[in-house]
């Protein structure tokens, strides 16, 4: 009975330390601080809103002033912009395309995000140069861990003769004398 009253009070206090938003707000500061945070946001949309306004003002006005042979002029303007544009990302897709096989014929596997670095203009050549140079200190890197794991000396195979039986090394309480004894009478596992 005690224990479900206590319960009962420590609930009652857990629920009377949630605050909710209008309650946070009741602070003056708090509200303050909010205030500027809200405004902040409405002026900033507003005054996104109002560029793109005048921007697509301006547009209807220029297009307004011009005649039929301008207008036309002016769509083939905006339209051979944005086929450079298509194209630019064509080229970008290439030659990360490229670069992708290059890697590949090197047995390297990168993320997209690493290879976006790599390939980060259309030039083919700073590309070519980019991927050479990552292959190049990637093969190094692998070459110089090889080298190193190669350096360490290799662990020691017993036989298997300690004279140990397998139901004597699981009787070792010491937990990492164990688990090396395990590992040198690995054929008593097994």
């Amino acid at each position: 009975m005690e224990n479900e009253e206590i319960l009962e009070q420590s609930g009652a206090q857990e629920e009377a330390k949630e605050q909710t938003f209008d309650d946070i707000l009741s602070d003056p500061k708090k509200q303050a601080e909010f205030d500027k945070r809200v405004a902040k946001a409405i002026d900033t949309a507003r005054n996104k809103w109002v560029a793109e306004t005048e921007e697509k003002e301006n547009e209807a006005k220029r297009l307004a002033k011009m005649n039929a042979e301008q207008k036309a002029q002016h769509e083939k303007a905006k339209l051979e912009a944005r086929i450079a544009e298509l194209e630019a990302e064509r080229t970008l897709s290439e030659m990360k395309s490229a670069a992708r096989t290059m890697l590949s014929e090197a047995n390297i596997n990168i993320s997209d995000a690493l290879l976006s670095q790599l390939v980060s203009t259309t030039d083919a050549d700073k590309t070519k140069n980019a991927v050479e140079a990552f292959s190049e200190a990637f093969s190094e890197a692998i070459e110089k861990e090889v080298k190193e794991r190669l350096k360490s000396p290799t662990p020691k195979k017993s036989n298997g003769n300690t004279g140990l039986t397998k139901e004597q090394i699981l009787a070792v309480k010491d937990t990492a004398e164990r688990q090396k004894l395990i590992a040198e009478n690995i054929g008593l596992f097994q």
